[in-house]
């Protein structure tokens, strides 16, 4: 965790160095790491009838890229890029499998709360998030098919505690379906990003 936060850090401090004003109005970059937990369980039907697994809850990592422009103090609008990765339990199986990957690239917003930034250019402040856009999920190394392209949303949380460092936690939904020779499997995952992130703006 240590190496994480200097790693973050070093990069907020470089990349402030380049055409960066320090005020949060303009353009914006960040990137982060973090820890994610994931609930997920999975359905399947056939001729035969149909079957539920049990929910799981597992640990993973993930990582969250933005890209964007503060409108003001308080309003930032940007592309952003979350992704979680986990091992996922083989079907209906106690036994860990696949490596999964879920993903959201979106349009993003963040509002932040604090009322002294009003009146000056920086403060710490906590901040609700929110974006829509489009969903994938990888796992095996592919994309699916039935997920490319499906539309999804995230909300989320944090608080910017010294200039360019803040902390968040992001929430998304994910979904894959697949359909072969009579079988109906389908994957629900629900996503929960911690990250620390740094800020260049």
């Amino acid at each position: 965790m240590k190496r994480l936060v200097l790693v973050l850090i070093f990069v907020s401090i470089l990349a402030s160095l380049f055409a960066f004003d320090g005020k949060r109005e303009g353009l914006l970059f960040g990137f982060g790491l973090g820890r994610a937990r994931v609930i997920y369980k999975t359905e399947y039907e056939s001729y035969d009838g149909s079957f539920e697994s049990d929910t799981k809850t597992t640990g993973g990592f993930g990582a969250d890229f933005k890209l964007g422009y503060g409108l003001s103090n308080k309003i930032e609008v940007y592309l952003s890029n979350q992704s979680v990765f986990y091992r996922r339990d083989r079907t209906f199986s106690e036994e860990s499998g696949e490596i999964v990957i879920n993903l959201i690239s979106s349009l993003g917003l963040s509002y932040f709360l604090s009322p002294k930034l009003d009146s000056q250019e920086w403060s710490p402040s906590p901040f609700l998030s929110a974006g829509i856009g489009r969903l994938d999920w990888i796992d095996n190394g592919r994309y699916s098919d039935n997920t490319q392209g499906n539309l999804g949303f995230f909300l989320g949380l944090g608080y910017e505690f010294v200039k360019h460092l803040r902390v968040s936690l992001n929430y998304f939904p994910n979904n894959r379906k697949t359909n072969q020779f009579g079988e109906t499997y389908s994957k629900d995952s629900h996503s929960f990003l911690f990250s620390l992130s740094a800020l260049a703006f």
